[in-house]
C-alpha cells in the first residue's frame, strides 16, 4: 500500500462524505454548462436501454456445470462506430451471481470468517457469503442459508444493504449484501464444512476495530469493504434519511 493511504483516519472519511454531497450537489445542470440532469448522471442505465453493440455471435469456452459457471466468447460490432462495423472479442464470465450477510450482533460486534483463498493463495477476512447456485432460489433464502451453514447462526431481522457488480470488465456477477440483527443460534444445523471452509476462523469483531482496518487497507475482501463502509453512512446519516436501498435490484 502507498505510504500515503495507509494515514487515512475515520475523521477523513467522514469529510470524504461530505466531499462527495458537494459534488453530487455541484452536478446539478447549470445555465453556463450543457449537462443533463443530475438524476441520470449518477444513475446507471436502464437494462432495456439499447446500446450500439450487437452480438454477432458466441461460443462457450468452458463450463462448470456444478456451481453454474461457463466462460463465453462472444464476437461484437459496434452498429454506429467509425471505422462503422467495428468488431471486437470480449471474454464473458457467465455466474449467477451471490450474497454476503453483514451479521451485527449485541453491541455492533460483526460475524466474520477468515478462509483460505487460493487464486491469491492466502487467507482472507470475509463475511459469511455463497453463490447463488439453487435454481429459483431468493437471493434472501441463498443469504438465511449462508449464514446458517457457514457460521451456525439465524436471524430475525434482514435488511438490504447494497447490490454490486465486482467485476463489470470481465463477469456478470451481481453480488447482494444484507444486513442481518436479532442473530440466534441455528438450531439443527446439520452441515458439514468442507475443502477450505473445513478450517476456517469464524469470530465476532467489533465495528470500530473493523473500519479502522478497512481505512488502514490491512482487509481488501470487497463485500465486506461495502458493507462496513454502508453501515458506517448510515450510522452518520440523519433519522429521516434512508439508510440504505430498499430494494435489491
Amino acid at each position: 500500500m502507498h505510504p500515503r493511504c495507509s494515514k487515512l483516519t475515520i475523521a477523513d472519511f467522514v469529510k470524504g462524505i461530505e466531499i462527495f454531497e458537494e459534488a453530487r450537489v455541484r452536478s446539478a445542470p447549470a445555465a453556463d454548462v450543457e449537462c443533463t440532469s443530475r438524476e441520470i448522471l449518477l444513475r446507471d442505465s436502464p437494462a432495456e436501454q439499447s446500446e450500439p453493440w450487437t452480438a454477432t455471435g458466441s461460443a462457450y469456452v468452458y463450463r462448470d456445470l456444478t456451481r453454474a459457471l461457463a466462460l463465453r466468447q462472444d464476437h461484437l460490432t459496434r452498429n454506429d462506430g467509425d471505422p462503422p462495423d467495428e468488431q471486437v472479442q470480449r471474454l464473458v464470465l457467465e455466474h449467477p451471481g451471490s450474497v454476503a450477510v453483514f451479521a451485527v450482533a449485541e453491541g455492533d460486534r460483526v460475524v466474520c470468517v477468515r478462509q483460505y483463498r487460493h487464486t491469491l493463495r492466502r487467507r482472507f477476512i470475509e463475511l459469511p457469503a455463497g453463490i447463488c447456485d439453487v435454481a429459483g432460489e431468493n437471493p434472501l433464502e441463498v443469504a438465511q442459508r449462508e449464514l446458517r451453514e457457514e457460521v451456525g447462526l439465524t436471524a430475525r431481522h434482514w435488511e438490504p444493504m447494497s447490490t454490486t457488480c465486482p467485476s463489470l470488465g470481465l463477469s456478470t456477477e451481481t453480488v447482494r449484501i444484507y444486513l442481518a440483527r436479532d442473530l440466534a443460534p441455528a438450531a439443527n444445523n446439520a452441515f458439514v464444512r468442507v475443502h477450505e471452509e473445513a478450517d476456517m476462523d469464524i469470530f465476532a469483531a467489533p465495528f470500530d476495530a473493523l473500519l479502522e482496518a478497512v481505512l488502514g487497507g490491512h482487509i481488501v475482501n470487497a463485500q465486506l469493504v461495502i458493507a462496513v463502509l454502508m453501515f458506517q453512512i448510515g450510522r452518520l446519516r440523519k433519522p429521516d434519511q434512508p439508510q440504505y436501498s430498499q430494494t435489491i435490484r
